[in-house]
């Protein structure tokens, strides 16, 4: 929660200008914030020059600009992640985890209210995976295993039609090795937020990517887990538990461990199409 220090502040109105809200006003020449309004996004602790608001009994901290990455650094970074599909059985101490999971909390979010359930313990992790593999199984002889398919497959749009045929082996995959996933997960992680809550997927994403990044800056790997949400919500086993509420579901979802294979190469050249002006 945002709190702004009356002793501290000198009513500058610096924190008023970046409020999108529009809910810090000016009393008495003091910042007051409306926190019924405040989207809790920091834009006010961030550029108060007196260090008046903090996030709850925490003082905010400079800048270090010398620490900041350069061009080249950040570029290194970003074409060097990759999806970690193979992820070694050791579990990452817990507090490791946890430092990733909070630099999520640093993403540009429309839903400040989400948390993060960390699921480390083997025998919860294969439930959900036997979990999971239910929902292949029905999923497969719904869709993939009618003799009709094949008919309607040809008046697919080929998107629809390629997306299904992407789908299938991997579906037939899981179904002869009896595991949702290849490998066990040493770590998965659900970011959690209410049902219906505006953009909270969007919100979600964005901290499941910052958590991806953060991750590999401390030697561990991440898969994203987004394609299992629809499952792990639809199953009540599941949510039972790994602890969601009745009025929560999982928006985004990371596996997180020692990366099993390592990437050597950058690839160079992909590029968006882009059009100006339209």
């Amino acid at each position: 929660m945002v709190k702004i220090h009356p002793d501290l502040c000198n009513g500058c109105g610096e924190c008023i200008s970046v409020c999108h809200e529009s809910c810090i006003k000016l009393a008495d020449k003091k910042s007051v914030i409306n926190h019924d309004f405040c989207s809790t996004c920091g834009q006010c602790a961030a550029i108060c020059p007196e260090k008046a608001i903090w996030w709850d009994d925490n003082i905010p901290e400079p800048f270090n600009a010398s620490l900041l990455p350069g061009k080249e650094q950040l570029s290194e970074l970003l074409l060097e992640r990759r999806t970690n599909r193979h992820l070694k059985s050791d579990k990452p101490p817990r507090k490791l985890i946890e430092e990733v999971i909070n630099m999520g909390a640093a993403a540009p979010t429309h839903d400040f209210n989400m948390r993060c359930i960390a699921v480390d313990d083997e025998s919860l992790i294969d439930l959900i995976d036997a979990e999971l593999l239910k929902k292949i199984r029905i999923l497969y002889n719904a869709f993939f295993r009618p003799k009709i398919i094949a008919w309607l497959l040809k008046i697919m749009p080929k998107y629809m039609n390629n997306e299904y045929l992407k789908a299938k082996p991997k579906l037939e995959k899981a179904l002869k090795m009896n595991r949702a996933y290849t490998l066990r997960p040493p770590v998965i992680v659900y970011v959690a937020g209410k049902k219906g809550a505006p953009l909270t997927l969007e919100s979600a994403q964005y901290a499941a990517y910052n958590m991806d990044l953060y991750a590999r800056t401390l030697g561990l790997g991440c898969r994203n887990l987004t394609g299992n949400n629809m499952f792990v919500n639809g199953s009540k086993k599941i949510r039972k538990a790994i602890g969601l509420k009745n009025n929560e579901q999982a928006y985004a979802a990371i596996a997180i461990g020692y990366p099993g294979k390592t990437f050597r190469n950058k690839v160079i050249g992909r590029k968006f199409t882009t059009t100006w002006n339209g």
